[in-house]
C-alpha cells in the first residue's frame, strides 16, 4: 500500500520500540520523513534514539497527537513471509470467516429464529476457541496487542446486540474488558459515541 506524506506531514509512528516500528522509523527519518514520536503503553514517558534522533513514547494515540501534533498515524506488521505474518493473517481470517460473517443475518429482523439459532450457536462453538487461547495469554498473540486483537474487540461487541450470551466465555470476557479498559480504546470509543 502506498501512503503519501507532504513535507507538513508529521508521523506518529504506533510501536514504536519494537523491531519493526524501531527499524521503520530509523527508514523514515534517514528519509526525511518528519517522525515526532509514537506509542508503546509499558515504556511511555520514555524516549527512544533512533538513529541518533530522540523521540518521546506515549501511552496512547491521542497523547502523542496532542502532545506532538502528529497528523499521520503508522502501525507496522510482521514481515511478509514470515510465520508471525502467516499466523496474524490466519487469525485475522478466522475472526473475518467465523465470526463476522455469523453475525450478519442476526441484525437482520427478518431472519427465522430457526436460522438465528443455529447462528448463536456456531458463534459459540467459534468463541470457545478463542476462549482457549486467551487463557493463556492476555491478547491473541501473547503480552502486545495487535490488529488481529482490535477486530476481534470491535466483532465480539456485536454480542450485545444480538443478545448472544457469552458468560460461558471468561477469558473472552476478560479479554473485551482488557482492550476496552485502553486509555486509546477509550478515547476512540468516546469520539464514535459509544460511550460516554
Amino acid at each position: 500500500m502506498a501512503i503519501f506524506l507532504t513535507g507538513e506531514s508529521r508521523v506518529m509512528i504506533q510501536g514504536i520500540t519494537g523491531s519493526e516500528g524501531s527499524k521503520h522509523g530509523r527508514r523514515m527519518l534517514a528519509a526525511g520523513t518528519t517522525v515526532v514520536g509514537g506509542t508503546n503503553p509499558r515504556k511511555a514517558g520514555q524516549t527512544i534514539d533512533l538513529g541518533g534522533t530522540p523521540l518521546p513514547v506515549f501511552g496512547t494515540v491521542a497523547e502523542t497527537m496532542a502532545a506532538t501534533g502528529a497528523d499521520v498515524s503508522v502501525i507496522f506488521v510482521p514481515p511478509a513471509g514470515t510465520m508471525e505474518r502467516y499466523r496474524m493473517q490466519e487469525m485475522l481470517g478466522y475472526i473475518n470467516s467465523e465470526l463476522h460473517k455469523t453475525y450478519s443475518p442476526l441484525f437482520n429482523d427478518a431472519t427465522p429464529q430457526e436460522t438465528r439459532n443455529e447462528r448463536l450457536a456456531y458463534l459459540k462453538k467459534r468463541y470457545a476457541l478463542l476462549d482457549e487461547r486467551l487463557a493463556k495469554q492476555p491478547y491473541l498473540f501473547g503480552d502486545r496487542l495487535t490488529v488481529a486483537d482490535a477486530y476481534l474487540f470491535v466483532v465480539t461487541r456485536w454480542a450485545n446486540f444480538v443478545k448472544l450470551d457469552l458468560s460461558g466465555f471468561p477469558n473472552v470476557l476478560a479479554f473485551q474488558e482488557r482492550v476496552a479498559a485502553r486509555p486509546a480504546v477509550k478515547a476512540a470509543m468516546k469520539a464514535e459515541g459509544l460511550m460516554q
